[in-house]
C-alpha cells in the first residue's frame, strides 16, 4: 500500500542512489518514537482490528538529499503474524524550502516530520537492492556514453589530421598535436582530468604511432575502455576502438588491450 507518491518522487528525483548496506542503522530513539507516532496516525495502515507496531526501527538516513530524509523498515504483528513494511519520512521544514507544495501534500505529520510513502510487505534490503540496481544502470549508461563520445571525437580528429587518431590530449587541444590547426577542443576536460567517476575507471590505450607524423601522439589505432571499479559499481565493462565498434564484457575483468584494439572476448554492441 502506497500512501503518497511524494516519497517515491523524492528518491527518484532528488536523492542520489541508495548508500551501501553498511549505512543501515538503528533509528535514534527520539526519531523512532516520532516515526511510530506518524504510522499510528495513518488510518489505512491501522485498521479497526489494530496492529501492534514494534518501536525498534532501523533505516537509512540520506544526508546527501537537500533536506533530511529517512527510509525506515518497520515491523508489526497482526493476529499473531509478523509483518514488515517500508516508510519514507521527510523533515517538513527542510522539504518545504525545496518543494513548497509538500506543505499540502504531506498530510500525516508529527514533531516536524511527515510521511512520504508507506509500503506494506517490503523490506529495507529489497529497497537498497532496487536503488543499487538503479545506480549500476546509471553508471553503465554514463560509461557507455563516454566510450561512444571518445569514438565520435576521434572521427572528427581523424578528419582534421588527414587520417591519424590522437591521444586524448590531442582531442582536448588539437593544435598541440597538429601544428597550425585552428580546430577547437574536440573533447571535454573530464576525460583526462577525472578518469575515475561514477563508479567506473576510464582509460585510453594508444596503438602504434603514425610513421612520419609531426607528433608522436598521432596514432594508427586506439582503444578506450570504461570498466567498473567494483561489482557494486556496474556489471559491464565497455571498450571502443578505431574500428568504430563498441563492445562489452560482463561479469569479469576487461582482457588486456593490445595494439590499440578491443579484445576478441569483448561482445559487440548494436
Amino acid at each position: 500500500m502506497i500512501v503518497s507518491a511524494l516519497g517515491l518522487a523524492l528518491v527518484l528525483l532528488q536523492t542520489p542512489p541508495a548508500p551501501a548496506a553498511a549505512a543501515v542503522q538503528a533509528v535514534p530513539a527520539n526519531l523512532s518514537a516520532t516515526f511510530v507516532k506518524i504510522l499510528r496516525k495513518v488510518p489505512a495502515f491501522l485498521p479497526a482490528t489494530g496492529r501492534a507496531i514494534q518501536t525498534d526501527l532501523k533505516g537509512v538516513a540520506t544526508p546527501q538529499a537537500p533536506f533530511p530524509l529517512w527510509v525506515v523498515e518497520f515491523r508489526w504483528t497482526e493476529k499473531g503474524a509478523a509483518n514488515s513494511g517500508l516508510a519514507m519520512f521527510v523533515e517538513m521544514a527542510g522539504i518545504v524550502k525545496v518543494q513548497p507544495a509538500a506543505e499540502k501534500e504531506v498530510s500525516v505529520r508529527e514533531d516536524g516530520w511527515g510521511l512520504g510513502t508507506l509500503t506494506e510487505g517490503k523490506t529495507l534490503a529489497a529497497w537498497l537492492e532496487e536503488m543499487n540496481a538503479v545506480r549500476r544502470a546509471a553508471n553503465e549508461a554514463a560509461a557507455l556514453a563516454d566510450v561512444r563520445t571518445v569514438l565520435s571525437a576521434q572521427r572528427v580528429f581523424q578528419y582534421a589530421s588527414g587520417g591519424s587518431y590522437g591521444e586524448l590530449s590531442c582531442l582536448g587541444e588539437p593544435a598541440s598535436c597538429l601544428p597550425g590547426s585552428k580546430e577547437k577542443s574536440i573533447l571535454d576536460v573530464p576525460f583526462t582530468a577525472a578518469p575515475e567517476r561514477g563508479g567506473y575507471r576510464r582509460a585510453f590505450h594508444a596503438g602504434p604511432a603514425t610513421k612520419g607524423a609531426k607528433s608522436p601522439k598521432l596514432l594508427n589505432t586506439f582503444a578506450f575502455t570504461a570498466v567498473p571499479m567494483s561489482p557494486d559499481s556496474g556489471k559491464l565493462g565497455f571498450c571502443g576502438d578505431s574500428t568504430g565498434a563498441v563492445c562489452a564484457v560482463s561479469g569479469e575483468p576487461m582482457p588486456a588491450i593490445v595494439g590499440g584494439a578491443c579484445p576478441k572476448a569483448c561482445v559487440p554492441l548494436q
